[in-house]
Order: structure tokens, then C-alpha cells, then sequence
């Protein structure tokens, strides 16, 4: 994988971290994982390390392989399957535009960085699922309901 992949790779992960409010710290090196939140918050930390190595070309193979550390993290913990990795890890073809789970990543980052600004908002009404509706609330709700739709929509997908 080249080093712009990689970057792309650790965006999709970090967002996801952020998102789930999975904070980075470092594990102690001489114990083992106590929980699956500690075992998250490592690969979280991890995704630090492959942005540094990158910066030097001699160590992208370092890089490669810390970025391996954190999908079999995130494999062992259920957040991927191994088929999700790697079509993580696979070169670019022609811009398919967002995954569902992409986007609901993007819907959910971008309702918490709304609050975080504390940007005005105002009520919200439009189609959801072919139905008109007035949302409660503003515009970081209405993101948040539509992440929480268009997972449940996938999930009902995936179901059938």
C-alpha cells in the first residue's frame, strides 16, 4: 500500500475512534488487554505512530505493519470483518462515493462537531425514509437521525 492509501486508511479509522469517543492512550507493553475498550484505545494510539513513520520513506514498511496491529485490533474487537479490511487496504478504483458505513461516520463526525463549535441551529423539516416529517430539535439531530436511518436501513439490507 503507498503512503497516501495508508493516510486515507488511518482518516477512516481515526473518524471512526473520534466518533465512538474512544480516546488514544497507549497500553502498558508488559501486560495484556484487560477490555475491549483498551484494546480500541491502543489501536486508537497506534494510528499516531503510522502518521509519523510516514514521514520518513524508510520506514513505510513500519507503517504497513503498525496499520496491520490496528485492523487486527479492530477485527478481534467486531468493528470489521476481515473482508471490510481489506477492502480498506485495496487500491483505488473508480470513486465509488461514501460506504454506508462511511457516511454514517461522516453524519455522526459532523453532528458532534456541530455542538462542539456551538454553531446556531434552527428546526429542521424534510423527507426521511419517504416520509415528510418535522424533526425535533436542529440540524445536529436531524444529521444524527439520518446516520441512525441509513444504518438501520443497511442493517435491514443485510438481514434479508
Amino acid at each position: 500500500m503507498d503512503a497516501k492509501k495508508i493516510l486515507e486508511v488511518t482518516a477512516l479509522y481515526r473518524a471512526r475512534f473520534e466518533v465512538e469517543g474512544i480516546p488514544a492512550r497507549r497500553m502498558d507493553l508488559d501486560q495484556f488487554f484487560s477490555s475491549k475498550a483498551q484494546m480500541l484505545e491502543h489501536a486508537h494510539h497506534l494510528l499516531g505512530g503510522i502518521e509519523e513513520y510516514l514521514k520518513d520513506p524508510g520506514k513505510q514498511g513500519k507503517a504497513n505493519r503498525h496499520l496491520a496491529s490496528v485492523q487486527v485490533l479492530l477485527w478481534v474487537a467486531r468493528w470489521y470483518t476481515l473482508q471490510e479490511l481489506m477492502s480498506h487496504s485495496r487500491p483505488d478504483q473508480e470513486p465509488q462515493g461514501l460506504t454506508t458505513e462511511e457516511s454514517v461516520i461522516a453524519l455522526k463526525a459532523a453532528a458532534k462537531v456541530w455542538r462542539e463549535l456551538e454553531l446556531p441551529t434552527w428546526p429542521v423539516r424534510g423527507h426521511l425514509d419517504g416520509r415528510f416529517k418535522t424533526f425535533e430539535g436542529g440540524v445536529p439531530e436531524v444529521l444524527e437521525l439520518a446516520a441512525d436511518s441509513l444504518s438501520a436501513t443497511s442493517t435491514k439490507r443485510q438481514e434479508v
